[in-house]
């Protein structure tokens, strides 16, 4: 892995007092940031750099962090313009998958098409269901849910789950940019047979996330009251899996005992904004979970409820959507530091500082002005490795994923197209 030394930039290092550097460089080496200060390198600094970036004109970033989203979810991208709610889409999707065999046996390109959008946007790091196969093989730095979930396509991961678990996250732990996490879909709907098996595991591997979608939709939390006469929030506490380690989606229906609850155990909140306005039937009020000092971030989650890839254009919606009262640099550090802090890796990334991660989004604009006509990722560094330059996405062929995915997509618009006519 080359030297690389970065200079005439713009940094905005959201680093502990926010520093922003009008003129400065960085040295990066073996993936980590070695150096970062303004001004112009020294001699020194130039010839000890094996590739020399000239940044001028840009604005370097930390890289974007996307806290939660479904990569395989985008073939379903057109399926929500013909239903009315949320319940629906995940139940007509998994009714579609029963007859859709091609949709798993394609995933991997399903994926690419949904991590080459993500990279375009500056996306350095994900949270989702099963990515590790795919995210390392685009060097995408990931965390990667082992699904738990009664459904179609992902019941029999269940199947011997802690035996299969076991292989799956020794297979993330060789990686080095990806990360363990169980991801339980929903309380509402998976094996309770599994909950001793995944308590143990938790314990076995204490550097494990624990994944839920909770109090999404009314039904959905109505249905868990119903079942266990306790909310998701307490739920998850009495069976000891509320704690520093879990990471809730969504949250639109808990209540002010829930947040207590949520910030007393140290658990972080994910808000997937654009995806809560168009398909759930309650948005979370971020303002308050902020108040509270509940650790929190933005996410897109999947491309058909949320219509986008894209961070960085749901902070600019959490600001305007909230009136203002969210600042724009506190909309950033939801997609950047504070995403890091959810995700528990606060100390390889999330902002630019010496020793950490060379996870690096270069924009030809100021996206940290919201009321500007918008910005251009020019460039992607990941573990010191460049991803993304002058626009393009290194090292695969874009069209040809697109033109793949494009087949794809076609074959499924005739399934849904059969199954909305009935």
């Amino acid at each position: 892995m080359p030297s690389i030394l970065i200079k005439n930039a713009t940094i905005v290092t959201q680093n502990g007092i926010r520093d922003i550097i009008p003129n400065g460089f960085i040295v990066v080496k073996d993936g980590y940031i070695n150096k970062i200060k303004r001004n112009s390198p020294s001699p020194l600094d130039l010839r000890g750099a094996e590739k020399i970036i000239d940044a001028s004109g840009l604005t370097i970033f930390p890289g974007f962090i996307n806290a939660h989203i479904h990569l395989g979810e985008s073939i379903f991208q057109h399926a929500f313009k013909n239903l009315n709610s949320l319940e629906e889409y995940l139940d007509i999707t998994n009714k579609i998958s029963k007859k859709a065999h091609f949709i798993e046996k394609n995933r991997s390109s399903i994926a690419d098409y949904s991590i080459l959008h993500l990279l375009c946007a500056g996306t350095t790091t994900i949270c989702g269901g099963r990515t590790i196969d795919r995210a390392s093989f685009w060097g995408l730095r990931n965390i990667s849910g082992y699904m738990v979930m009664n459904s179609f396509k992902l019941s029999e991961l269940s199947c011997d789950l802690g035996k299969k678990y076991k292989k799956e996250y020794k297979k993330i732990q060789a990686v080095k940019t990806s990360y363990p996490a169980i991801f339980i879909h929903s309380i509402n709907n998976f094996d309770f047979k599994a909950l001793l098996i995944i308590k143990n595991l938790l314990e076995e591997y204490p550097n494990t996330r624990l994944i839920l979608h909770i109090a999404e939709t009314k039904k959905q939390e109505e249905e868990v009251k119903k079942i266990f006469n306790l909310s998701s929030v307490k739920f998850l506490e009495k069976n000891g899996l509320l704690n520093k380690n879990t990471i809730l989606i969504h949250c639109n229906w808990i209540n002010d005992e829930d947040i207590s609850l949520i910030k007393k155990n140290k658990a972080s909140i994910v808000q997937c904004l654009s995806s809560n306005i168009n398909v759930a039937d309650k948005v979370l009020d971020l303002r308050k979970i902020i108040k509270k000092g509940i650790k929190a971030c933005l996410a897109t989650d999947g491309l058909p409820t949320s219509g986008t890839f894209n961070v960085i254009d749901e902070a600019q919606k959490c600001f305007h959507y909230y009136g203002k009262k969210i600042s724009e640099q506190k909309c950033i550090d939801l997609v950047t530091i504070d995403a890091a802090h959810v995700l528990g890796l606060e100390g390889n990334i999330g902002s630019i500082e010496k020793n950490k991660k060379a996870d690096l989004v270069f924009l030809k604009s100021d996206c940290m002005n919201f009321s500007s006509s918008g910005y251009h990722v020019s460039g992607v560094i990941i573990d010191g490795s460049i991803k993304v330059w002058d626009g393009k996405v290194l090292g695969v062929d874009k069209g040809k994923i697109i033109k793949k995915f494009g087949k794809l997509l076609n074959k499924m618009q005739k399934y849904e197209y059969l199954y909305f006519k009935k």
